[in-house]
């Protein structure tokens, strides 16, 4: 075993546009060696069906032969406060790609080594936010939240090349190919020959969210401060879908039927509250 290890270089920029504005520019690649993979070191035969060595079933053994990049380009644009109010955003360029032993290629026995995208690979993201200041101690403030799809992984519930494990995938479908570089074709032509229908599009899911905030203070008995806060979640009532259905053999593969369940506001709420400062 090799404990994993990383190679990371970063470089940047950062440029005064005028007194109150700055853009800045980042890059940065992380090159990670030796993450475990773990393979079945006693597959059955593909003919027979027995095992190397029959007195086990799976031997699981786990190699540091994984390895990931992570590069990425990072803009900012930046206001400071001035003139009551203050502007951010912020842009990110990435990509993310895994390499590691599998065993899901349905047209080959064994393991091989496999180029895909990350499971958190988002090529581009946009967040933008800002505060404005009103008279009479009132302030606004929004943030927007902009990303681009996640990639989702085909597979199926099939034992295709015989070696003990499901989810192999068809000749020409790749791993960790949805949202990225799917083959349609080699889709289709799997489904048709298992009577399924074809499908013409996949649903890559973004995300898209933005909330706004509302406040108002108020001077009491000298130097205590009571301050009214309203703020609205997901003001836009955006439905935030999860990645779709990966299963090759679903009717409805290719689908997204579920919104994702982990975001702050999966749909519109507000919030009132009440401050007391003394």
């Amino acid at each position: 075993m090799v404990n994993p290890y990383a190679h990371q270089y970063n470089t940047g920029f950062t440029r005064m546009l005028s007194r109150n504005l700055a853009l800045s520019a980042d890059f940065t690649w992380v090159q990670r060696y030796s993450d475990q993979d773990t393979i079945d070191i006693n597959l059955p035969d593909q003919t027979t069906g027995k095992r190397p060595n029959p007195t086990f079933g799976r031997v699981s053994d786990r190699q540091s032969t994984s390895n990931n990049v992570y590069k990425a380009l990072l803009m900012k644009l930046e206001k400071r406060l001035s003139n009551h109010y203050q502007l951010l955003a912020s842009y990110t360029l990435s990509k993310a790609d895994d390499s590691a032993l599998r065993n899901t290629n349905g047209a080959s026995y064994g393991y091989a080594r496999t180029d895909s995208a990350s499971v958190a690979d988002r090529r581009h993201r946009l967040v933008v936010s800002g505060i404005l200041q009103l008279p009479h101690d009132m302030q606004v403030s929004a943030i927007g939240d902009f990303r681009s799809s996640l990639p989702f992984f085909p597979t199926t519930s099939l034992d295709l090349n015989r070696d003990g494990f499901t989810g192999d995938l068809p000749a020409g479908v790749a791993y960790g190919s949805g949202c990225r570089s799917l083959n349609l074709d080699a889709v289709n032509a799997f489904r048709t020959s298992r009577g399924l229908a074809s499908v013409s599009t996949v649903t890559c899911s973004q995300f898209a969210n933005v909330d706004t905030r509302f406040s108002k203070t108020f001077t009491i008995l000298g130097s205590h401060r009571v301050e009214f806060i309203a703020q609205l979640f997901n003001i836009f009532n955006y439905a935030n879908f999860a990645p779709p259905i990966n299963n090759l053999t679903s009717p409805a593969f290719g689908q997204t039927t579920a919104l994702q369940s982990y975001i702050n506001a999966p749909s519109r709420q507000v919030e009132l509250a009440f401050r007391y400062i003394f």
